[in-house]
């Protein structure tokens, strides 16, 4: 159903036989944050003029037709889903916002359930199939269809699922996708007194996963009337699901579950947290997960039963408020009469982005509004934070929003006109941080290395530096936004691993690749190849002291042969046996040796 205040649905006339695509563009009056038309410098928040006709596109299939929900394709295409003449209603647009026709022929595939239906939320799993999900009378629905629009018979009964919870009355307003394929769906279940938190998880096939819950259902009961609108996956497969709790003053509910569907008693204790605002009524309509594990949260609150405003909390990852938002996890932001958030989104940068709408002087208006980290309204998006949207004669609600890979804002809902409903999408202008460069090169140099580049896409916002990190370490600034630079100062003769990112006025990119390179060290070079010829030259003269000294035994004995020479001519001989020696002519032989002639 439509979220927060926004309670009347009357969706279902017939389809035309013939469908039909009217462009009321000429009927826009478009109030960027209540300024004039964007110009062609194109600040965030301003509608984006290469989108439809000056942004906008409003599309007529015939009876009624109404968004809830969208979801962005790999090649940037555009999937809504909602309902039109009682039935799930799936389309598809070009990045242009252009129909795409290769979409189930003409843009448009209504699937019939055969009861009153109506798609809610819609998901695209990692083969590019898309997921709808929603109700079918009374009982969750689902429905698979292939990346033509066709249904994927592979999926339930000829691509449609219809889950009975058994209870008198069950309705599915939100979807998503595990990492592993199986699929969650969430919404309420009617016990005959109140609503109760209902999720179901379904294999990849269509089939109930067992393995949840033992038989693929649960419901939550927070102690009276609760419904979620809302559901995420954390990054370790937890499950978050968001809604309201209360009949007469309901509160934000928030519960996480394990990945068997058991309360995760580390969140709060017992797996569950209401926040009051203190308002008479508070619906929570959307939930993200920030990178840091905290849980966004947004919707409307009531403070006078007529005056409901922006409504966003965060909670810490352990269901605790969060104090550095805002001092106590909770922002209200008044920007009419009646201020409903139907989506929150987490942006590359780290701001929150709330999309939904607001009553202006006669009719609602779409509203979008941008905050910073602490909680505070971001003032270089639109007017102090705020951009509004309206059209002439026409109701506005933005029922879902998402981010471009370029940053760019999608909005999609419906005007509600007489005597028909339309399809409704917008795009805005949105600075983000800017797309992982590529590495192409990193080469050594004397105690240095130069990372050669190539710019990713710069989202919106012009590039103002890189910045690199040298093994892992923290990122640290080149000081330049172009290719090459040249890293100085590293030690010589060290493998480097290099990583970069980019940065502009939206934040850091991711990071990109790694390349490594080995510098070199010249001094260390100089002072060893010094070192070496000075060793070669001590080596050569030991070389040469040893040769000489190796030639001195010889030389002795030479003069000693010289000696005895010169005595056997001239001196005594003395013999002892038969050794001879000579000596001095006069002088006594030595001991035991006898004169001879």
């Amino acid at each position: 159903m439509p979220k927060g205040l926004l309670k009347e649905k009357t969706r279902h006339k017939s389809l035309n036989s013939q469908k039909r695509i009217s462009l009321w563009l000429s009927a826009f009056i478009v109030t960027a944050s209540l300024s004039s038309l964007p110009t062609a410098s194109a600040a965030d928040g301003d509608l984006d003029t290469t989108f439809g006709t000056g942004g906008k596109v409003v599309t007529n299939f015939g009876a009624d037709d109404r968004i809830f929900s969208s979801v962005l394709q790999s090649d940037g295409k555009i999937i809504v889903a909602g309902s039109s003449n009682n039935n799930f209603a799936v389309a598809r647009y070009n990045t242009n916002g252009d129909l795409d026709t290769s979409f189930d022929t003409d843009g448009l595939d209504p699937i019939d359930f055969g009861s009153t239906d109506s798609a809610e939320a819609a998901a695209i799993q990692s083969d590019g199939k898309i997921v709808v999900a929603g109700t079918s009378g009374n009982d969750f629905a689902l429905a698979r269809l292939n990346t033509d629009g066709s249904l994927d018979t592979s999926f339930g009964n000829n691509g449609k699922v219809i889950t009975d919870l058994g209870s008198a009355f069950e309705a599915a307003y939100a979807l998503a996708i595990q990492s592993d394929g199986r699929i969650i769906v969430a919404g309420k279940s009617n016990q005959g007194v109140d609503d109760d938190f209902a999720l179901a998880r379904y294999n990849s096939d269509g089939t109930l996963d067992t393995s949840f819950d033992t038989d693929g259902k649960l419901r939550t009961d927070f102690g009276s009337f609760e419904e979620i609108q809302s559901v995420a996956i954390q990054s370790d497969g937890k499950i978050v699901a968001a809604g309201r709790s209360g009949n007469l003053s309901p509160d934000f509910a928030v519960a996480r579950y394990n990945t068997d569907g058991t309360l995760d008693a580390s969140f709060n204790g017992d797996g569950k947290v209401t926040v009051d605002f203190n308002f008479d009524q508070d619906d929570a309509n959307s939930v993200s997960i920030q990178s840091d594990g905290k849980i966004v949260i947004g919707g409307s609150v009531n403070a006078t039963g007529s005056d409901s405003d922006f409504g966003i909390l965060r909670l810490t990852s352990t269901g605790e408020l969060d104090s550095t938002f805002d001092n106590d996890g909770k922002v209200t932001t008044n920007i009419s009469n009646t201020d409903v958030i139907s989506t929150v989104l987490i942006l590359g940068n780290g701001k929150i982005l709330a999309a939904g709408y607001s009553i202006g002087a006669t009719n609602y208006n779409i509203t979008l509004t941008r905050y910073n980290t602490s909680g505070s309204l971001d003032t270089s998006f639109g007017t102090n934070g705020i951009v509004t949207t309206s059209m002439i004669a026409a109701d506005l609600y933005a029922m879902s929003a998402l981010i471009q890979s370029d940053g760019n804002i999608v909005v999609s809902g419906y005007a509600l006109t007489t005597p028909t409903n339309e399809f409704f999408v917008a795009r805005y202008t949105n600075s983000s941080a800017p797309a992982a460069p590529t590495l192409n090169a990193v080469t050594a140099g004397d105690r240095s290395v130069t990372v050669s580049f190539t710019a990713g896409a710069t989202n919106g916002a012009a590039i103002t530096d890189y910045e690199y990190s040298l093994n892992g370490g923290a990122y640290t600034s080149a000081g330049t936004n172009t290719s090459p630079f040249t890293i100085t100062g590293l030690s010589g003769r060290t493998s480097y691993s290099v990583t970069i990112k980019a940065r502009n006025s939206a934040g850091l990119s991711t990071a990109s690749s790694s390349l490594s390179a080995v510098t070199t060290d010249t001094a260390r070079d100089a002072s060893e190849a010094r070192t070496a010829a000075e060793s070669a030259r001590k080596a050569k003269e030991q070389k040469e002291l040893l040769e000489i000294l190796s030639i001195i035994p010889e030389i002795g004995k030479l003069a000693l042969s010289v000696g005895d020479t010169a005595l056997a001519v001239s001196g005594q001989k003395c013999v002892k046996n038969k050794t001879i020696k000579y000596v001095k002519k006069g002088a006594k032989c030595p001991r035991g040796y006898v004169k001879r002639k």
